[in-house]
């Protein structure tokens, strides 16, 4: 049976502000002790405010606007779309959430309508406040995690299969962290880890409660966030890439090309490879790869180099799988030497 406590998601009858004033008014029923002073702005304009708050905001109109102001200020100097944090009002902590509706694929592909994109960021802004381990006072990566995984369960929940979130945001993610100036939003295995949740039926996301939901992606991203030794080395192994990104008459062609050959250089170390050929699988990127490079000789060797090793070597390009794969082996391996200790202290012969 499913649970009844998703909003409705018509996008074509409701605006951005009265799905996430309606699904902010679920948050806050269910987590009260949590988004007690919650405050939501779209831009400068209330979307949202806690009813625990509404009359001292109220009271407090210049403090609420200046803190308004001073966000989108904030947000605009570090070109984000979406904020949360508290800040103190009139003597009073007030828990914020600051959206722009502004362009934005990292959830969904500009096949679907764009406030997809925003209200997926919404609830993985959300996520963060929510889900446990989701808070920005925790490990960065780890965060970052939870509340990818809370927005992509969530997304499911409102759109179901009308929505390419889980063949697109992967990809956006093994972007990120070949690109961005810290990879802390690598969070691929978790996409994928949800996209092996609801094929295998494993866990029926849509008839869960919003508490289970966050329950679910708090442990998602325990179990597949990566450690900052991990990101650290795949971030360094594509400092050439970044670097022609960053050009000021970027050429498109050598970025990928530099990719692919950080990919043959680290081969060997299938978590740098494997950020790699998520890049690489956008479908974007494919597209790109099968017009402009073509008869691009140099390229098209380095491909051929890349089916050779992955074919030899029993790669794994799921995320997911592979981390999976490296824990049970980790397990056997502990078990194996536990059984190896136990075996060495087993007196030999009978009793004295």
């Amino acid at each position: 049976m499913h649970s009844p406590h998703r909003p409705e998601n018509d996008l074509h009858s409701q605006s951005l502000a009265e799905i996430y004033n309606s699904s902010a008014a679920h948050y806050r029923k269910t987590f009260p002790e949590k988004l007690a002073n919650l405050y939501i702005t779209l831009g400068f304009d209330e979307v949202y405010a806690s009813p625990d708050i509404g009359a001292h905001l109220t009271q407090n109109i210049s403090s609420v606007r200046e803190m308004v102001s001073g966000r989108l200020a904030l947000m605009k100097k570090l070109n984000i779309d979406a904020a949360v944090g508290a800040n103190s009002v009139g003597g009073k902590e007030v828990r914020y959430l600051s959206m722009l509706d502004a362009p934005d694929t990292s959830f969904v592909s500009a096949l679907f309508p764009p406030a997809m994109n925003q209200i997926a960021i919404f609830d993985h802004e959300m996520g963060h406040i929510v889900v446990p381990n989701g808070s920005q006072g925790k490990p960065a990566h780890l965060s970052e995690c939870a509340a990818d995984a809370y927005a992509a369960l969530r997304h499911l929940q409102r759109f179901g299969t009308a929505t390419d979130i889980l063949g697109h945001a992967p990809y956006m993610a093994a972007e990120s962290a070949l690109f961005e100036p810290f990879p802390l939003h690598y969070t691929s295995a978790v996409f994928q880890k949800i996209a092996r949740i609801r094929q295998e039926g494993e866990i029926d996301i849509q008839a869960l409660s919003l508490q289970e939901t966050a329950a679910l992606a708090g442990k998602i991203a325990i179990d597949y966030a990566y450690s900052d030794i991990t990101l650290g080395k795949i971030h360094s192994a594509y400092a050439r890439a970044r670097a022609a990104e960053r050009e000021e008459r970027s050429d498109w062609a050598r970025v990928v090309c530099c990719v692919a050959a950080a990919m043959l250089e680290h081969r060997h170390d299938d978590d740098i490879y494997r950020a790699g050929k998520l890049y690489l699988g956008r479908p974007e990127i494919k597209r790109l790869i099968g017009t402009k490079l073509a008869d691009h000789a140099q390229f098209q060797s380095a491909l051929a180099a890349m089916a050779r090793h992955e074919k030899d070597s029993g790669f794994i390009p799921d995320a997911a799988a592979a981390i999976d794969k490296k824990r049970a082996a980790g397990v056997m391996n502990k078990t194996r030497a536990a059984g190896a200790a136990q075996k060495a202290f087993q007196p030999q012969g009978g009793a004295p």
